[in-house]
């Protein structure tokens, strides 16, 4: 794979991945996920099971569980505005770019499920707006870490994944460039 081609799914795949803590609220027998027996974790017990073991069992109503695993279109609005009025990028979630991916897909499934419901194809197009201006102010602000040549590990700490990865190759890009016109890096 070319060192500048984007992977989105192996991000996605991390995420799907990531231990979460689930509280079980149904016990069942015979349940085992991921080589774990669940059948002797009683109503109310902990345990830690990987993102999508635990989707399963919260769909089954199996379990549940106290983290946020999905972003609101009111969380995307409230992140945009803390872009816009902050001038450092602001810590978001790890996962999300997968997050903004998975509310996009269910408006795009609403859009094309009801073709004749305009409120429904309203919101995917103000959707795309919403996350299309806070990947623009983000980007516009990981351009700007990146000429600075500030390799320091504070410089990606508010960045998520897919953000260090552009930010590593556009200063690698940038260092390179200059090299060949100043003949020199810094």
């Amino acid at each position: 794979m070319d060192d500048l081609e984007f992977n989105p799914e192996a991000f996605e795949f991390v995420r799907k991945n990531k231990q979460v803590k689930v509280t079980i609220t149904n016990p069942a027998e015979d349940l085992v996920i991921v080589g774990k027996d669940l059948s002797s974790i009683g109503k109310g017990q902990d345990v830690q099971l990987p993102l999508w073991a635990a989707e399963t069992l919260i769909r089954a109503s199996i379990a549940a569980t106290q983290e946020d695993l999905k972003l609101s279109y009111k969380d995307f609005e409230n992140i945009l505005w803390k872009e816009q009025l902050e001038t450092p990028l602001q810590k978001l979630p790890d996962d999300f770019y997968v997050l903004a991916k998975e509310l996009m897909g269910s408006y795009q499934e609403k859009a094309n499920r009801e073709t004749r419901d305009l409120d429904s194809v309203r919101k995917l197009s103000q959707f795309e707006t919403l996350l299309r201006d806070i990947v623009c102010i983000r980007m516009s602000k990981i351009v700007k870490v990146a000429l600075r040549g500030s390799d320091s590990p504070g410089s990606t700490s508010p960045m998520t994944d897919e953000e260090a990865w552009l930010y590593q190759r556009m200063t690698k890009l940038l260092k390179t460039w200059e090299s060949g016109i100043i003949g020199k890096t810094r």
